[in-house]
């Protein structure tokens, strides 16, 4: 490996020590208001990086803006967003490819403690910040679409002034 190159076992092997010490140390009610916030100061630094407009309000252009970033990063082969009218309100499913950390968030849910969700916290703390939409904090439901691939379902309404 090339010095200056970090190996994804390296980083799973963190974040899976990181998540589960927060959880044993902070309780999973605390851990979780420390996800979010990570998503929330995450997504001030990619905007900022990525030069995402402050005006920007189409939960689309957002989400593929976060998901440009992530696949840019090397964090996820492909990241795609879709907003649908599910009957009952909108929802929003998040496709992940490849995503560079595997494994971890099994592991850890098994262990009962909060998974990491890199991309989901920070596209979250995006569609509140910029469209106005308050995410789920879990989501509805959560499907293996193929080798490396995920879609995950979360709900979508506005956010309460």
């Amino acid at each position: 490996m090339a010095q200056g190159t970090i190996s994804d076992d390296f980083i799973s092997l963190h974040m899976y020590s990181v998540y589960r010490a927060l959880t044993e140390v902070v309780g999973e009610e605390n851990a979780w208001k420390v996800v979010w916030r990570t998503g929330e100061i995450a997504f001030e630094e990619i905007a900022k990086r990525t030069g995402l407009d402050k005006k920007e309000r189409d939960p689309k252009k957002v989400v593929r803006t976060m998901g440009q970033f992530f696949e840019q990063s090397g964090y996820i082969e492909r990241l795609e967003g879709s907003i649908v009218d599910g009957g009952k309100g909108f929802q929003i499913d998040l496709i992940n490819t490849n995503p560079a950390i595997r494994g971890v968030g099994v592991q850890l849910k098994a262990e009962n403690c909060v998974p990491h969700r890199w991309g989901t916290v920070s596209i979250r703390a995006a569609l509140a910040d910029r469209c106005g939409l308050l995410m789920s904090e879990r989501p509805k439901k959560v499907e293996s679409i193929g080798p490396g691939s995920t879609r995950t379902h979360w709900s979508l309404e506005p956010k309460k002034s």
